[in-house]
């Protein structure tokens, strides 16, 4: 990335660290966004997908980390073989 301070050309450098998070990361990702919801049950699939009582961007956070989880999942599972 190039910044320009006063005519000065900067360079600045990312360091290159792993941005891949965990399962249990993802869990308590969505553990953040089923707790706006819960009501003493947790909700099915079709709830969080279908229902209009999730907020949009909620929805689109769950259905995200749900993909995610899901491909963790394959993932450590094709690492173990």
């Amino acid at each position: 990335m190039t910044w320009s301070v006063l005519g000065m050309r900067i360079q600045t450098q990312r360091t290159k660290m792993s941005n891949k998070l965990t399962v249990d990361q993802i869990k308590d990702r969505l553990f953040e966004v089923e707790s706006r919801y819960y009501k003493g049950w947790k909700e099915n699939e079709y709830w969080w997908r279908v229902s209009g009582d999730v907020d949009s961007t909620d929805r689109r956070l769950w259905t995200r980390y749900q993909n995610l989880l899901n491909k963790r999942k394959e993932e450590e599972q094709i690492n173990e073989c």
